[in-house]
């Protein structure tokens, strides 16, 4: 099996300064597989990716998707910290 590679990394900064999200995001991997709705958060000392979530009957929120592996969270952390800032510089 490939491995996952970025095809697509859009990151929309939040101007909104009284909002923990400070960008929104939507990744696609090996143009097959798109995820939107993730939301780059200022946890006050680091960053960090909210994925999107999903409330059962129960009113339960549980996440709809996320990496399992560490090493890619890490590797989609720093790519979209690389976008976020690229963006914050327009």
């Amino acid at each position: 099996m490939k491995e996952l590679e970025f095809t697509t990394l859009k990151v929309k900064v939040n101007r909104d300064k009284s909002c923990k999200a400070k960008a929104f995001v939507a990744i696609t991997f090996n143009n097959l597989f798109k995820v939107s709705g993730i939301e780059l958060m200022d946890g006050g000392r680091e960053y960090y990716l909210q994925y999107p979530t999903y409330t059962r009957l129960t009113g339960e929120v549980k996440p709809a998707s996320y990496p399992i592996c560490e090493n890619l969270q890490q590797k989609i952390l720093d790519a979209v910290l690389e976008k976020y800032w690229e963006a914050k510089k327009t």
